[in-house]
């Protein structure tokens, strides 16, 4: 996987988007790209919580092989977001593989210490689901997921695929 670039909604206008579905080890991953990037993707459940901006776009089959061919694609990866969406996704990709953090740890990082609830909205809103590693965010007092395993915190795609995620990476029982 290469960088993540950053741009605000107004790149995705008057554009035509196509998806695939692509395995997982969990489940599969719908994936919404053009010719110049991958904008979107999230857990095939999520169809209901396509951003409006993809709604019209064209069906593709066998794109990418499976999960390791994406993240090898020449594509860029390009997630669209406000500038403290950017800046908490950005937070986000510096959280190790079989590490975790909380809101408010993200908070502080982006030097913006009161806003917990902004950061969890902006988590939420992760349009590169799970390249951007969203689900190694726990609510305060979660840390250790193996003490308190029932703490996993909200997820877009349910509290059980957020517990498989972790345990897939060894952070949950």
């Amino acid at each position: 996987m290469g960088n993540i670039l950053f741009f605000d909604k107004s790149h995705l206008k008057g554009r035509s988007f196509s998806v695939t579905l692509v395995p997982h080890t969990l489940t599969q991953l719908m994936v919404v790209f053009d010719e110049k990037g991958i904008y979107w993707m999230g857990f095939e459940e999520s169809i209901k919580q396509l951003p409006l901006a993809f709604k019209a776009f064209s069906l593709e089959e066998n794109i990418f092989h499976d999960y390791h061919d994406l993240i090898q694609s020449p594509l860029p990866l390009c997630a669209t977001g406000t500038p403290f969406q950017q800046k908490v996704w950005q937070e986000l990709l510096k959280i190790p593989h079989g590490e975790t953090t909380t809101y408010k740890a993200i908070a502080n990082a982006i030097i913006h210490p009161k806003a917990q609830r902004a950061v969890g909205s902006a988590v939420g809103a992760n349009p590169l689901c799970p390249l951007i590693p969203c689900h190694r965010v726990l609510p305060e007092g979660s840390k250790s997921m193996k003490s308190r395993p029932y703490l996993v915190g909200n997820y877009r795609y349910g509290h059980t695929l957020k517990r498989a995620l972790l345990k897939s990476e060894g952070l949950a029982p």
